[in-house]
């Protein structure tokens, strides 16, 4: 296996797209740097004013897209000098703690929701936000605590999101009253002992192409739920840690 050493701490990555050798990944170093797994060579993309908590490639845009701690969404496009390729920068109302492209868009183009400090939760066609940076929506998150973990929908409906205090919310994009509706919020990754109850964050959300997905928790558990029919499927034994 071939080895990348970074500068600084990795807190995300990505493949530059599909069926690609180059994997992109922003951290602790402030940079969005592109690593080519074949070659063993980087380059750096772009930086930020603080860490790059988050980086997402949009297949169709042929973009970069990176949310930092410094407030700031930024857009970058390879095909361009390196003093051009920041092609969009938008600021936010607070830091940066989880990101998710949606796979599918329909009329609209694919989505992006950023999920931040202060439980603001915004949401973005990447298209859109070279054009003026402004998001689609700006909502609150409608859990009560801090925001860990958002990933959009398989069907590119909406998002599920997590947070530190042991529950994920169900929601849709479309703000209709009829699809509004059908949103939801649950419980998990908690714990009863001698009627004291202990509450673990969620700190991962991953989907299955087909709909159902994975939560894991600060219990070391991972759980499998079935969220349109609000029921859980499998819990897989304990980590150590």
């Amino acid at each position: 296996p071939r080895r990348q050493q970074a500068p600084g701490a990795v807190l995300d990555a990505c493949f530059a797209e599909a069926g690609s050798t180059s994997v992109v990944s922003g951290g602790l170093a402030r940079a969005v740097t592109r690593h080519d797994l074949m070659t063993g060579t980087e380059d750096v993309v772009g930086t930020h004013d603080a860490a790059v908590k988050c980086v997402e490639y949009d297949e169709e845009t042929g973009m970069i897209l990176s949310g930092g701690w410094d407030n700031k969404l930024k857009a970058w496009d390879l095909r361009l000098p390196a003093e051009r390729r920041c092609v969009a920068q938008a600021l936010l109302p607070g830091k940066v703690y989880s990101m998710s492209l949606s796979a599918a868009g329909g009329a609209r183009g694919r989505r992006l929701v950023v999920a931040m400090a202060g439980r603001a939760v915004h949401v973005y066609t990447p298209v859109g936000l070279t054009l003026g940076g402004a998001p689609e929506l700006a909502r609150e998150s409608s859990l009560s605590h801090q925001s860990r973990c958002v990933r959009c929908l398989p069907d590119g409906s909406g998002y599920v999101l997590s947070s530190v205090e042991g529950r994920v919310a169900w929601e849709f994009f479309d703000t209709s009253e009829e699809a509004q509706a059908k949103k939801y919020a649950f419980k998990c990754h908690r714990a009863k002992d001698s009627g004291v109850e202990t509450v673990y964050p969620v700190h991962a959300v991953a989907f299955h192409p087909w709909g159902t997905f994975a939560t894991g928790g600060g219990d070391g558990l991972v759980n499998v739920w079935d969220g349109a029919h609000k029921k859980r499927l499998y819990q897989y034994p304990a980590y150590p840690a």
